[in-house]
């Protein structure tokens, strides 16, 4: 396997602003937030995480879902990243309503990548607006905190 090398400009955005939202949705053709973090994943970092496409059948599977995503309750292989030391590729997680339901993938400290029912995948802050009373936490996958550096 070769090393993977990652980008260091937030240039790589313009491959996925625009991309329509689609209900669980995990390619080009329409992607929902987690299908285009992890599409970002795939293609920017070689990494490859569950699609969860099937996984909205019920209240209590979308609560398990969650649950992955919740910062107090974050697992393998997610790793809580404390704001402020947020970077490049991180998840940024969201309320959606009572649960953990949102995510987005950091650009910059500050902006984020991410699409929504109303809006195709545009780049935003995070930390000012609607989402900043919803921000719940950051986590690193734990293959991006292996490369280490300040991205």
């Amino acid at each position: 396997m070769s090393a993977v090398t990652l980008p260091t400009s937030p240039r790589w955005t313009a491959r996925y602003v625009g991309l329509r939202f689609r209900p669980h949705g995990r390619d080009r053709n329409g992607v929902d937030c987690w299908g285009l973090h992890r599409l970002v994943l795939a293609d920017e970092c070689s990494i490859a995480v569950p699609s969860y496409a099937d996984a909205y059948v019920s209240h209590a599977e979308a609560a398990e879902i969650a649950a992955v995503l919740d910062s107090q309750r974050a697992a393998e292989p997610w790793l809580p990243v404390e704001p402020g030391r947020e970077r490049m590729f991180d998840m940024a997680v969201f309320l959606d309503g009572t649960i953990a339901g949102h995510v987005a993938t950091v650009v910059v400290p500050g902006e984020m990548l991410h699409v929504s029912a109303h809006h195709p995948a545009r780049v935003e802050p995070y930390n000012t607006g609607e989402w900043q009373p919803r921000f719940l936490g950051f986590h690193r996958h734990r293959l991006l905190a292996a490369l280490g550096g300040s991205r």
